[in-house]
């Protein structure tokens, strides 16, 4: 878990949220708190329980046990429609015989909220909002995917909720789409200050939308952090695999390094645990330096040049260790020095001592 003090304001509280189906334990004690207008993420793979948690935040999922709190309030064995959340799920889940503008208005209408025609220039201007003053008058199935979310966000913003939550509302759309949502999403999260809870399996997406990301895996939250912070400095060893392309070294401390093989890998943070104990060494692409011929620096590694990945303005360079077992790293060069670097090509690594990151095995 980080280190974020206590907020005294808090738009969400979550206090020991445990769920089991018989046998099986979904959440294991959750502990976490939002402030207002927080973006938070809970990422994970598959199964981790993220949804599970969102569904008890909405109301349509019981805890076991566990309190709720919004803004203050516990609404626990609260209904969904006594909360004051705005939901948006990955199937968008508008009505088919209804207008963008309908489905929009829908909400306050029901809730009696205003008369007839601010319940319309609420709509309006929503839509405006999200892109989709032209389109007003269109039925969902006029409407491109990344439009039908647009409407679904809007829905759910207009039923003034205190918590907006979404449940994987981009990863039905494609890459180009996600993009400029994503970016959308956050804009209108900032202007409206609302507080947010998203749920993604998708680690670009988490790190480049929220204020924190919670990493979760097999129903237990396993860091809460800023999204540098769980990328520079992963609390353990699923976070630091699960979070960007890294590579991974196993060996033993010793003094300022790590023993990996024959080699004595240099890390600054090795000095920080026992000597002797068995850690994984784990390098970002972005820290490994590669040389076309022997150099002096300190732990460099002998390696060959396994595959190339272009990525634009980058190629990424998966390297074949020859000291050490078990092991393998990646390195980021600028694509007009990939052609260098060619597969089987003999090379060596290396990079700074404080780059990369120790844990304990």
């Amino acid at each position: 878990m980080d280190a974020t003090p206590h907020l005294a304001v808090s738009g969400v509280s979550l206090t020991d949220i445990r769920k089991t189906y018989g046998t099986r334990t979904v959440l294991a004690g959750i502990n976490m708190e939002l402030a207002q207008g927080e973006l938070l993420c809970l990422l994970g793979p598959s199964g981790c329980g993220k949804t599970t948690l969102l569904r008890i935040l909405a109301g349509f999922e019981t805890a076991s046990s566990g309190q709720v709190l919004i803004n203050g309030k516990d609404v626990t064995n609260l209904p969904p429609n006594k909360r004051r959340m705005g939901m948006v799920f990955q199937a968008y889940s508008l009505f088919p015989n209804m207008t963008a503008l309908q489905n929009v208005r829908f909400g306050p209408r029901v809730r009696g909220a205003g008369n007839a025609a601010s319940q319309t220039a609420e709509a309006e201007r929503l839509l405006a909002m999200v892109g989709l003053a032209a389109h007003v008058q269109k039925f969902p199935h006029q409407l491109s995917g990344g439009q039908q979310q647009r409407v679904a966000l809007a829905r759910a913003l207009a039923v003034k909720p205190d918590i907006l939550l979404l449940d994987e509302p981009l990863s039905a759309l494609d890459a180009k789409v996600r993009t400029q949502l994503r970016s959308e999403i956050r804009r209108i999260q900032r202007e409206t200050g609302i507080t947010t809870v998203f749920v993604t399996h998708d680690q670009e997406e988490a790190l480049s939308i929220s204020d924190r990301v919670a990493v979760m895996s097999e129903g237990h939250v396993l860091q809460i952090a800023a999204p540098a912070a769980i990328y520079q400095e992963p609390a353990n060893a699923f976070v630091a695999r699960f979070i960007g392309a890294g590579g991974v070294l196993q060996g033993r401390t010793e003094g300022q390094g790590v023993r990996a093989g024959s080699v004595l890998l240099d890390a600054t943070a090795a000095g920080a645990l026992p000597l002797g104990t068995d850690v994984e060494l784990f390098l970002r692409p972005e820290h490994v330096t590669l040389h076309e011929t022997e150099t002096a620096s300190p732990g460099a590694l002998r390696a060959k040049v396994d595959e190339q990945t272009f990525f634009g303005s980058l190629t990424r360079i998966k390297l074949g260790l020859h000291d050490v077992p078990q092991g393998e790293i990646w390195a980021d060069i600028p694509s007009d020095r990939a052609g260098r670097f060619t597969p089987g090509a003999p090379v060596w690594a290396s990079w700074l001592p404080e780059s990369p990151r120790v844990l304990a095995r």
